[in-house]
C-alpha cells in the first residue's frame, strides 16, 4: 500500500517534470547465490517499472540490480541466527530522479 501512494505521487510528479527521468534500483536479502539475488533484484526493478508503464509514465525508467550488495539492515543478529525483520528490510526497491542532460 505505501508502494502504491509513493509511485502514484510520483505519476503526478513527472506530470508537471517530463523532462526528467526514473532509475529504479532493485534490492534482496542475503538469502540465496549473490546470481540469484541479482536476477530478483532485477525482477523487482522490472514490476515496479511495469506499474509505472502500466499507468502511462511516459519518461525514461532505467532499472538496475543491486541483488544483496547494499543492506540497510543486518540480515543476521549477532548470534548468527536470522534476523527476519532485517532481512523484509533489504527487500525493496528505490527510486531515483534525476534530470535529464540535454
Amino acid at each position: 500500500e505505501a508502494f502504491i501512494k509513493y509511485a502514484d505521487s510520483l505519476l503526478f510528479y513527472f506530470e508537471d517534470f517530463p523532462d526528467y527521468s526514473l532509475s529504479i534500483t532493485g534490492h534482496t536479502d542475503s538469502i540465496a547465490t549473490p546470481k540469484y539475488n541479482y536476477d530478483l533484484g532485477l525482477q523487482r526493478a522490472a514490476a515496479a517499472r511495469d506499474y509505472f508503464i502500466d499507468r502511462g509514465l511516459k519518461v525514461d525508467i532505467q532499472t538496475i540490480s543491486k541483488g544483496e550488495t547494499q543492506p540497510v539492515a543486518s540480515n543476521t543478529n549477532e548470534d548468527g541466527t536470522d534476523n527476519v525483520s532485517g532481512r523484509a528490510k533489504n527487500r525493496r526497491v528505490n527510486f531515483k530522479i534525476e534530470k535529464n542532460i540535454q
